[in-house]
């Protein structure tokens, strides 16, 4: 019965590496505000969404993925409020920066989490 266990357990952990095969599926698996499925490998998310949105703008960032950079700033500054106890709720953007600063004792160095300001001439109304 111990064989077939670890044998399941092998095939399911194979089935899981395979979700995760870049740094950018893992960017992108971050920003997902739910859990996310692939077949029958499951992920998740144990972390809280403001959390998460935080390490993947770390995390895009290095990597150069503009578009999930924008994603996440996108979700930090929508405005949305999150439960965060029964009677309390809170932006998603003021629980991330706290969770920012603690990733930054972790880290050695400040995480920006503000929007770039706007070239001129980047927006197609300013014609």
């Amino acid at each position: 019965m111990a064989t077939g266990l670890v044998e399941g357990l092998a095939a399911g952990l194979g089935r899981a590496v395979a979700l995760v095969t870049s740094r950018r599926e893992l960017c992108r698996l971050l920003l997902a505000e739910g859990d996310v499925g692939s077949g029958d490998v499951y992920l998740w998310h144990y972390q809280a969404y403001p959390a998460r949105l935080v390490k993947a703008l770390l995390l895009a960032r290095d990597i150069g993925a503009q578009d999930d950079v924008e994603q996440a700033l996108d979700a930090l500054h929508g405005g949305r409020v999150l439960p965060i106890s029964p009677r309390e709720s809170e932006d998603v953007l003021v629980t991330a920066t706290r969770r920012a600063r603690e990733f930054e004792a972790v880290l050695g160095r400040p995480i920006d989490l503000r929007r770039p300001p706007r070239r001129e001439g980047s927006d197609l109304t300013s014609a």
